[in-house]
């Protein structure tokens, strides 16, 4: 297990992210058992979920052949399997298993590796895969935890070829198999200018359109193909390169007509009078009379 080829202090921080009591004077090797189990610990709690209930009721416990051990949860199932793992017993339980009830463990292999994986495997093979499967998801899900830089470090520790273009799921998947997946470079595509004016068509970029024509020839081409022919070169470029890429259609391109506001809409309300402004209004056309 490649948890085990850290340094002594990526160890020990280890353990304490997990809680897992560790002394001044805990050796080396005491320090690797501890990171085992707790790798496979983690990996059966990836592994419980993946098991239907129906399944789960099939699987015998150890030591009672083909007897089923009627487990009725998962959690009490995941449960028993930790246990049995503190004393190095999941390989022993599927090699049991493989003895007394090959069809069991192909229905076991099934749910973790996949029913297509398996066609092929013998029961040895797949005890081997399902233990080497539970154990990289152990050791991934010890390690999802902390950051790229800290998983970059500990992938250079171990002596994988990780750079800064591996993100964090790729120094996950590096760490827990071994290899390291390859990185696509991406390529910054540059447009070159033409060495001749080209006429506007199709293949015509947003440089050449920039270089090669004023804005009153950009605005009659959009005129003739009955384009809106408003705006700035920036936009009528745009425009053009938009017509182009939706095969030439004029309505499609078309600059969605926006509704003024009429004035009554936008003129202000007039507020309704109250009563003691409609009593000086007819005191003042009274006035007025006399």
């Amino acid at each position: 297990m490649r948890l085990t080829k850290l340094d002594e202090d990526s160890k020990r921080e280890l353990c304490k992210a997990f809680r897992i009591a560790v002394k001044q004077d805990t050796t080396v090797s005491e320090l690797n058992m501890l990171l085992k189990a707790e790798a496979m610990q983690q990996g059966i709690h990836w592994m419980t979920p993946l098991i239907g209930i129906a399944d789960l009721k099939t699987l015998p416990l150890p030591g009672k052949g083909d007897k089923p051990g009627e487990f009725r949860t998962k959690a009490a199932f995941e449960k028993y399997l930790k246990d049995i793992t503190e004393k190095g017993g999941l390989e022993d339980w599927l090699n049991e298993l493989k003895d007394s009830s090959a069809d069991t463990l192909k229905m076991l292999a099934g749910c973790v590796l996949g029913e297509d994986e398996i066609e092929e495997l013998k029961p040895k093979e797949q005890v081997a895969r399902i233990l080497d499967v539970v154990k990289k998801a152990g050791v991934r899900s010890m390690l999802v935890r902390f950051d790229a830089p800290k998983l970059r470090e500990w992938c250079k520790q171990i002596g994988l070829k990780v750079s800064g273009a591996h993100g964090k799921n790729d120094l996950l998947e590096a760490f827990a198999t071994g290899a390291v997946p390859k990185t696509q470079k991406k390529e910054k595509v540059v447009e070159k200018i033409s060495k001749k004016k080209p006429k506007i068509q199709k293949d015509i970029t947003a440089i050449d359109l920039q270089n090669y024509y004023y804005l009153n020839e950009l605005h009659d081409w959009c005129a003739e193909k009955k384009l809106p022919a408003s705006g700035t070169k920036k936009e009528l470029i745009k425009m053009i390169l938009k017509y182009f890429e939706l095969g030439e259609n004029a309505e499609a391109c078309a600059k969605p007509v926006r509704k003024r506001k009429s004035k009554a809409a936008s003129s202000p309300r007039k507020k309704a009078k109250t009563g003691k402004e409609k009593e000086k209004e007819t005191e003042k056309e009274k006035e007025k009379e006399t």
